[in-house]
C-alpha cells in the first residue's frame, strides 16, 4: 500500500507490505535515508525544559514516592500518566534509567523532577551530546554504539523509527540487569484504528515508522532476544481518530481544523473503550529478563 507524508505536508508516497504471519507493516526501502524527514524543529528536538505544571509534578511524587492513597491512580491517569509510570514505583531512586530515542530528553528531565538520579538518554538525531543540570544526560549515537547495565530501558515511541529491531532487542537484552525490564511504546496495527482509516491511520507516519508491529509481532521480538513478555496496556488517545479524518481529507497534521468539544469529548470516550478491550491503536509493552 501507498502510504503519503503528511506531518509537514510533503506529500511524498511510501510503499509499505504487511507481514503475511505477523501482521507487521513494514517500510519496503529500508535503506531510505529518512534524515530529510527529521528537521531541526521535529517536536522532539525541541528544547528539554521542565513544565512548570505544579499540580501534575505534585501528583506524580505523591504516587511514585508518598503512601498509597486510594483514587490517585485514577487521579494520575486524568492528567495524562499511563501504565509506565508503575515500573517507576517499584524502582530505587538511583536505579539506572535509559531512554532509547529520547530526543532532547523532556521525559527524562521530567523523571528526574520525580527524584531519579542516574538517568541517560540515547538519540542519533541531535547534534551533540547534551548534558542537563543534575542528573540527565543525553548521548549522540546510535542504540547499538551504547553500552552500559541499565534496570530499566525505555522506548518511548521509538522502536517503529528502527529498521532493525530484533538486533536492538537483543541488544538492550545484554544491557539488562537481572530482572531489569524494558518498556515498550508503540503505534500497532492490529488495531480499529487502522482497520478504520488504512493508509489514512495517522500513526503510519510515513516514512518515519518504519515498522508498525503488532502484540504477535512484540511477543516473537521478546521471544528472540530471550526475554518475556510480562504486560500489555492499550494507552491509545482521541489522536487515533481526530487526526486520521483530517488526512482522510488531505488536510496535514498540523494543519489547524475546527472540530467541536462534544465531538472531542466523543472520541476521547471512544479511545479509553477500545483501550478497555485491548483494541487501542497503541500500546505498552512490558518485557522482564
Amino acid at each position: 500500500m501507498l502510504v503519503k507524508e503528511m506531518m509537514f505536508g510533503l506529500r511524498e508516497e511510501f510503499l509499505y507490505f504487511r507481514c503475511a504471519s505477523c501482521g507487521t507493516l513494514q517500510l519496503a526501502d529500508t535503506h531510505l535515508d529518512v534524515s530529510k524527514y527529521y528537521p531541526g524543529d521535529y517536536y522532539s528536538f525541541k528544547p528539554a525544559m521542565i513544565k512548570k505544571y505544579f499540580l501534575g509534578r505534585f501528583l506524580a511524587n505523591w504516587y511514585l514516592n508518598g503512601p498509597r492513597f486510594p483514587g490517585l491512580h485514577v487521579v494520575s491517569h486524568l492528567k495524562g500518566f499511563t501504565a509506565w509510570i508503575d515500573l517507576l514505583k517499584g524502582l530505587k531512586k538511583d536505579a539506572a534509567i535509559l531512554d532509547i530515542g529520547c530526543g532532547a530528553g523532556g521525559l527524562l528531565r521530567r523523571i528526574s523532577t520525580w527524584g531519579f538520579t542516574n538517568l541517560t538518554g540515547v538519540e542519533p538525531h541531535i547534534n551533540d551530546d547534551i548534558s542537563y543540570p543534575g542528573v540527565v544526560k543525553i548521548i549522540k549515537a546510535d542504540v547499538l554504539q551504547h553500552q552500559g547495565e541499565y534496570d530499566l530501558i525505555m522506548l518511548h515511541h521509538s522502536l517503529e523509527h528502527m529498521n532493525n529491531p530484533l538486533e536492538i532487542m537483543q541488544h538492550l537484552a545484554q544491557m539488562l540487569r537481572p530482572g531489569g525490564k524494558i518498556l515498550i511504546r508503540i503505534p500497532v496495527s492490529d488495531s480499529f484504528a487502522f482497520r478504520k482509516y488504512g493508509v489514512s491511520w495517522y500513526q503510519l507516519d510515513a516514512p518515519r515508522h518504519i515498522f508498525l508491529h503488532t502484540t504477535k509481532s512484540v511477543a516473537i521480538l521478546a521471544k528472540e532476544s530471550g526475554l518475556v513478555l510480562q504486560q500489555i496496556t492499550c494507552d491509545s488517545t482521541k489522536e487515533q481518530i481526530l487526526d486520521s479524518e483530517k488526512f482522510m481529507r488531505d488536510i496535514t497534521l498540523w494543519e489547524k481544523v475546527s472540530v467541536s468539544h462534544s465531538y472531542k469529548k466523543g472520541c476521547k470516550r471512544w479511545a479509553k473503550h477500545l483501550n478497555s478491550i485491548n483494541d487501542g491503536d497503541q500500546a505498552c509493552f512490558v518485557l522482564r529478563k
